[in-house]
């Protein structure tokens, strides 16, 4: 057989999956995803204001997201003195179970 049989030769298998992608391309054309279309433009800043909207924005979230990197640094150091400290019990549990 040449390849150009080989391409004409198709098997219900694979007719189904046709079917199946040109459903799936037709359905993403009718889903809304997220409601875009219902949602209302957004405002029109002046600089003044936008500037005013990136102030407070910075004001609520840095004093969260520093003390976030704070516990996220404490705990690796605490994981760093768990892991010595878990190995100095088993220094001496051994220790006392060897002697």
């Amino acid at each position: 057989m040449s390849t150009e049989e080989d391409q004409k030769t198709t098997t219900p298998a694979m007719d189904n999956l046709k079917h199946i992608d040109e459903k799936l391309d037709n359905l993403s054309d009718d889903i809304d995803f997220g409601g875009e279309s219902s949602l209302p433009p957004p405002p029109t800043l002046t600089p003044q204001e936008e500037q005013r909207l990136w102030r407070k924005v910075d004001r609520r979230l840095m004093p969260i997201l520093t003390l976030m990197y704070l516990l996220s640094f404490l705990d690796r150091g605490e994981l760093h003195h768990e892991h010595h400290a878990s190995a100095h019990y088993l220094m001496a549990v051994f220790y006392r179970k060897y002697r």
